[in-house]
């Protein structure tokens, strides 16, 4: 077994990879803002969120669903927050 702060360093990169993810994940959401412009599409698309939760959850034990759930419409709010300015 690891010591504790080995395990937390491996959480500190961790840490530091998702928040990159998330900063790629909401440029792009900028992206799909322009995108919608062209098609006249709405930003709030209620089943596309769902799909992607449940797309989701499918990698996490049954347990651990209403956490991801709760995240990524915390996520999905921000984007469209991003996508309304």
């Amino acid at each position: 077994m690891r010591n504790l702060e080995a395990t937390r360093n491996e959480i500190d990169q961790l840490d530091d990879a998702l928040v990159k993810l998330l900063k790629r994940r909401l440029e792009l959401s900028l992206e799909v803002k322009e995108i919608k412009k062209t098609d006249s599409t709405g930003i709030f698309d209620p089943q596309r969120e769902e799909k992607i939760i449940q797309r989701l959850q499918e990698a996490l034990p049954e347990e651990h669903h209403g956490y991801l759930s709760a995240l990524y419409t915390l996520i999905f709010k921000y984007s469209r927050s991003l996508q309304s300015k």
